[in-house]
């Protein structure tokens, strides 16, 4: 069984492209101006050249009040199908050819297009950045909208070929190499490190850095104990069309079984629509699958 810690990050404000297309937040380039770089004391030069106003000892004084999150926080957000929902995100976006050699990618279905870098920004703004879970860390590395478009992609086509069992061979490598890559541990169950309480085996639980460790430890599941989806039965359709997109696991990581909704929101639009009063959800992003 794979077993997953529970995802903490450090909310980053801000979210900007440069000219260059590297995403950045203001609070990663303020925290660095005032030398708050993680534990770090000190500014750090590498970002230098990217600042407002380049870092000195006379930036940062005692009326500074060092507004650093001491604490991870958890996402406020649903996160149990984030692998499977940016693959359905992937599945809508289009290249667009611009003047030149540029190129402009939408997500969406007809008339409903959005532009990829707005759906990457409420994305942030709800969970944070996709490679780190501290930008204002030293050990942030800079990342454009072309890596998140790719690294998107990778996840959408492995999901989709998790729940497909003739495709699980050939994913099982690549799951243990991203996982270890983004948590430094095996995807796979370490038996040697596995725990016994009476008669009950206890899994190691996986600690990932980012985002992009939680979808592929999620993808693990999927693989290797045979986690399957059905829609939050608030989903969106034809006479819904203010519902959810989200879907929920056979079983969460937590080992919960039975969910019917993503969210208590869902659950309460479900009571009220029944009742015959609108409720309308507040959504990352909502879109039509192909």
């Amino acid at each position: 069984m794979v077993r997953i810690h529970k995802f903490e990050y450090f909310p980053p404000t801000g979210f900007f492209v440069r000219p260059d297309g590297i995403i950045d937040y203001r609070s990663r380039l303020a925290y660095a101006k005032r030398g708050i770089v993680s534990t770090d004391i000190g500014p750090s030069s590498a970002l230098s050249k990217y600042l407002l106003i380049r870092p000195s000892d006379s930036d940062v004084t005692e009326s500074d009040t060092w507004q650093i999150d001491r604490f991870p926080k958890e996402p406020n957000h649903y996160h149990l199908d984030m692998h499977r929902w940016v693959g359905r995100v992937i599945s809508t976006c289009e290249r667009i050819r611009l003047p030149g050699y540029e190129f402009k990618v939408v997500v969406g279905i007809d008339s409903k297009k959005v532009d990829f870098k707005d759906v990457v920004e409420m994305f942030s703004e709800n969970y944070g950045d996709f490679f780190s879970n501290n930008v204002h860390g030293s050990g942030y590395v800079e990342k454009s909208l072309g890596d998140w478009y790719s690294e998107w992609e990778n996840i959408g086509d492995a999901a989709f070929k998790a729940q497909i069992a003739d495709e699980h061979v050939s994913l099982l490598e690549l799951i243990d190499l991203k996982i270890e890559e983004h948590s430094g541990e095996s995807g796979k169950a370490n038996r040697s490190s596995t725990k016994r309480v009476g008669k009950k085996r206890i899994e190691p639980a996986i600690n990932l850095k980012n985002w992009i460790g939680w979808c592929w430890a999620l993808i693990a599941r999927d693989v290797y104990d045979g986690i399957t989806y059905t829609q939050c039965e608030n989903h969106r359709s034809e006479v819904n069309l203010n519902g959810c997109d989200h879907e929920v696991p056979l079983v969460t990581p937590a080992g919960k079984k039975g969910m019917k909704y993503c969210s208590n929101y869902c659950k309460m639009a479900v009571g009220r629509r029944v009742s015959g009063h609108f409720y309308k959800k507040s959504q990352l992003f909502t879109f039509k699958a192909s």
